[in-house]
């Protein structure tokens, strides 16, 4: 029994180990993974996971996940795959009666995935898109600026449920605040080849149609 866990029932932690089996408990609609070795966390927004507190070694520990929270994982895993997972500690009945501790999963926050999406989104768009044209403005005003915004709301408002396996709560932010003003200073050079006439001969432009698209306005 992992009486270990026991002050932190109910209580959100973070955790890493190795998947060494899974099964499909159809009768409770539910997923159980058995964690090899596991170690977990006291999340805090503020540290990496390897800097958090340590609430215990395992030897083991089952981690339950429900249908409705497992759309997106993609079965079979590899057994003795390193797995990070994040979840509420809880208590559950063995077939003979006793009980035990483990790691439901609740939802969290995907923003380091969000983040390498976006980073390759605008990859993406300098790599295609004619540079200073109409359509780059528009991606960038009207697809990226959006994204970053909705990025730095989620940040704001994960707290300490937010996954910090490989960056935490300060370089997220960093790291956006950059990306606006990034975002901010291209668009601002879009528009300003636009219009200018010189300009405009010079990259083949053939009117001002940066008027033509409105400016994101970060404050709404």
């Amino acid at each position: 029994m992992r009486t270990a866990l026991i002050p932190y029932i109910n209580q959100y932690v973070l955790g890493q180990g190795w998947i060494v089996g899974w099964e499909n408990n159809k009768e409770t609609k539910s997923y159980r993974f058995y964690i090899d070795k596991p170690t977990l966390k006291k999340p805090d927004k503020n540290l990496l996971f390897e800097e958090q507190e340590l609430i215990s070694h395992e030897d083991h520990i089952n981690l339950f996940w429900e249908y409705r929270d497992a759309e997106d994982i993609t079965l079979p895993f590899k057994k003795y795959q390193q797995v990070q997972f994040t979840g509420c500690i809880n208590e559950y009945r063995r077939k003979d009666g006793s009980y035990d501790y483990g790691v439901y999963p609740v939802p969290y926050s995907k923003l380091e995935k969000k983040l390498n999406a976006l980073t390759l989104y605008v990859k993406y768009i300098t790599k295609t898109l004619k540079r200073h044209s109409d359509e780059e403005l528009y991606q960038y005003e009207w697809e990226v600026k959006p994204q970053i915004k909705r990025l730095m709301f989620e940040l704001e408002d994960a707290g300490d449920l937010l996954p910090t396996f490989y960056s935490n709560y300060s370089h997220y932010k960093t790291e956006l605040n950059e990306m606006k003003m990034i975002t901010n200073e291209i668009t601002k050079d879009i528009r300003g080849i636009h219009g200018n006439r010189t300009f405009r001969r010079k990259y083949k432009i053939p009117r001002n149609s940066a008027v033509e698209i409105p400016e994101f306005n970060w404050d709404n």
